[in-house]
């Protein structure tokens, strides 16, 4: 085990955390999710995807575990109506800002552009 770590030690103390952490609970958010999930990486976003089906509270700290910048929440209500919910997880010292919002699921270029910013 320590060869392992000493093997990639550059490579661990370089890693990137994700810039998002898709957090989902249903199976009709599932199938969202691994549908934008495949947009972001498509755009070179680092995104990590929980498979767990844990509820949302596991999956939020899985997320803050993970030091992503972002979670993208994807419930049965939200996959109904064709929302995503992207919460801030990270940089908060700003506080006027909103932390929270609700992009349609057509509007991922929006998202994006919110996530590249």
């Amino acid at each position: 085990m320590e060869r392992l770590i000493i093997l990639a030690g550059d490579k661990i103390l370089n890693s990137r955390s994700p810039d998002v952490y898709v957090i989902h609970k249903g199976e009709k958010a599932e199938q969202l999710a691994l549908e934008i999930t495949c947009q972001l990486r498509s755009s070179n976003l680092m995104i990590e995807l929980d498979y767990s089906g844990s509820s949302f509270s596991k999956q939020f700290k899985r997320a803050d575990k993970s030091r992503a910048k972002w979670a993208l929440v994807i419930g049965e209500d939200e996959a109904t109506k064709g929302q995503l919910l992207m919460k801030k997880l990270r940089d908060k010292e700003n506080d006027e800002e909103s932390k929270e919002y609700i992009f349609s699921k057509e509007d991922l270029d929006q998202l994006i552009k919110k996530l590249i910013a």
